[in-house]
């Protein structure tokens, strides 16, 4: 991988521009960033793990705000090895599956949904979780954002 500063110096040179008179390096850097966004949303290339913690009787959770595509969501029940794949069905599905009891229910999760879009992604288990676990959710995400002020210069752009 690459430093922002490596790619601040390509980017100048695809630019014949050696030092900033045209484009500033704050908007280089914001637009090296957007492209880096745009190829992860695009290629799928970063993936990541996060951990929910599940309280018994609650149903929805909030998704990482990186997110771009969720892969496999899993339930494990606190104190237990036993890891309970959830499968995923569209929202309308689950209206079916649910009918008028979709938050009184409580047992093992072994759907999820969501709703909404990233950073505001919602997830959506069902049945109501009856204890308390963790969800291990696999997903794409976005790269790490740098900041455009040239402090973060020397990290590498994922």
């Amino acid at each position: 991988m690459k430093t922002l500063t490596d790619l601040l110096t390509s980017t100048r040179d695809l630019l014949n521009e050696s030092s900033a008179r045209q484009w500033s390096e704050a908007q280089l850097r914001r637009w090296i960033m957007e492209g880096a966004r745009d190829v992860a949303r695009r290629v799928e290339c970063l993936q990541d793990r996060a951990d929910i913690p599940v309280t018994a009787g609650i149903y929805e959770y909030d998704f990482p705000e990186d997110v771009v595509r969720v892969h496999r969501v899993e339930y494990r029940i606190t104190g237990q090895t036993q890891v309970y794949l959830l499968e995923y069905r569209d929202w309308h599905t689950m209206d079916e599956i649910w009918w008028t009891s979709q938050e009184s229910t409580q047992q093992t999760p072994q759907l999820w949904t969501m709703w909404g879009f990233p950073p505001m992604l919602h997830l959506k288990v069902y049945p109501t979780p009856a204890e308390a676990g963790s969800l291990k959710v696999f997903y794409y995400r976005l790269p790490l954002d740098l900041l455009d002020d040239g402090t973060q210069d020397t990290f590498e752009v994922e």
